[in-house]
This record gives C-alpha cells, sequence and structure tokens, in this order.
C-alpha cells in the first residue's frame, strides 16, 4: 500500500465551517505578522501506510505560507481498533509533519513511533492549534 501523502490529509479551519486551503476568518494575530488558527485534521477513507517520520502536512494549508511557529495537537476523536495513535507535531517549521505513537508492550518503552500498515484512520480527527507566518 501507498504511504499517506500531505495531499491526503484534510483541513477544517474551526468556525469557518467550511473546508479550507488558506486562511480564513476563524483566526487572531498572534503578534504582528504572525496569526493563530485552529484546525480539524482528517485522514483519508482508504488504506495507507502511517510513513515513517511523520504525516506530512502541507504548512500553506494553515494560513502559514512561510513557517509554523507552533503546532498543537489539542485532541482527538479516537477510532476503535488498533488505529487509535497519539499525535505530536516534528517540530520542523518548514516541513511539518504530524508524527503518530502507539503504545509500547509491557516491559518495553511505554510509547514509539506507529509502525502501523494498512491503516484507515477516517473516523479519527485530531485538532490543532497552529501559529506562524
Amino acid at each position: 500500500m501507498a504511504n499517506m501523502l500531505a495531499t491526503d490529509v484534510g483541513y477544517l479551519l474551526l468556525g469557518a465551517g467550511t473546508a479550507t486551503t488558506g486562511p480564513g476568518v476563524a483566526q487572531e494575530v498572534a503578534a504582528p505578522g504572525r496569526v493563530r488558527r485552529q484546525f480539524k485534521l482528517t485522514f483519508p477513507a482508504v488504506n495507507q501506510d502511517y510513513p515513517a517520520g511523520g504525516i506530512p502536512l502541507t504548512k500553506g494549508n494553515f494560513g502559514c505560507p512561510k513557517a509554523l511557529v507552533s503546532l498543537k495537537v489539542m485532541g482527538r476523536i479516537p477510532s476503535s481498533g488498533d488505529t487509535n495513535l497519539l499525535y505530536e507535531w516534528n517540530g520542523d517549521p518548514i516541513t511539518p509533519k504530524l508524527v503518530a505513537f502507539q503504545g509500547g508492550s509491557v516491559g518495553t518503552a511505554p510509547f514509539r513511533e506507529a509502525i502501523v500498515t494498512g491503516i484507515t484512520v477516517n473516523s479519527q480527527q485530531v485538532f490543532v492549534d497552529v501559529e506562524g507566518y
């Protein structure tokens, strides 16, 4: 199966009511030249592999054409089964990724990066707070 790509991720600007591929009305000025927005991210409804290193995101879809200053995962709607992952930003302001973590087995590290193939996580939605310029 193919790895999940940045183009597979859906971005819904919270408060705007419709999908967006750029800035919308639900935002606030975080500092001169920077804006802060909240999004609901959704994943494709087809089986795809989780790419090592994280799911690539497009900073422009957050309305930040130059760089992200921060991306915080506020929460998620759990999905059923073993694809119920925890997410975290990789910290890269130019090529951001959403890194998924899953629990380890008893006696191992409590969390490790997900190694999941053939996942369908369309029922899981991730809510993020993004600041950038």
